[in-house]
């Protein structure tokens, strides 16, 4: 598996300045199990954390666009949003289809991020501190392709349900 995340803090030996900085990956994938599910298939070792606006991944600044060309193109009808910081600046990148989009100004999202991810991206948080995360190489293929098929099967009857304003 090809390693994603960014779980140590920097500490005193580390050279800061030939140290990627962090980043954040943000799905609308709902559930952290499932995105970690889709990595596993995918080989692509990640911890995945859940939230209240989709599960999210912790990686770095080298690792991060590739991360995210990849998940883009397994779930295409998705939009991903890539949060770097670099030489302390805030970056937003939109990302869809395995192709990357328009820059989004940072400040337009900060209010709406999770304070999780806020913790990551000031690096004041590790993804070990984090509760509720589930690690990509935890899931063997069997049980990630289970996971994958009950959230379809889930989407499935969600769609197929009235809405309470459809019914009389």
């Amino acid at each position: 598996m090809t390693r994603h995340d960014n779980t140590a803090a920097p500490t005193e030996k580390d050279d800061v300045s030939t140290r990627p900085g962090p980043a954040v990956l943000l799905t609308q994938v709902a559930s952290a199990e499932v995105l970690a599910a889709t990595c596993a298939l995918n080989k692509i070792e990640i911890v995945a954390v859940p939230s209240d606006i989709g599960a999210f991944i912790v990686t770095d600044t080298d690792t991060g666009p590739g991360l995210t060309q990849i998940l883009s193109k397994s779930v295409p009808h998705a939009q991903f949003l890539l949060l770097t910081v670099a030489d302390d600046r805030l970056s937003a990148t939109k990302w869809a289809g395995g192709n990357q989009g328009d820059d989004v100004p940072a400040a337009l999202i900060l209010d709406s991020l999770p304070s999780e991810v806020e913790g990551i991206l000031l690096g004041a948080t590790t993804v070990d501190e984090l509760t509720g995360t589930v690690a990509s190489n935890s899931l063997g293929r069997w049980k990630a392709m289970r996971t994958l098929a009950k959230a379809a099967r889930a989407a499935r009857t969600a769609q197929r349900r009235p809405t309470a304003e459809g019914q009389s």
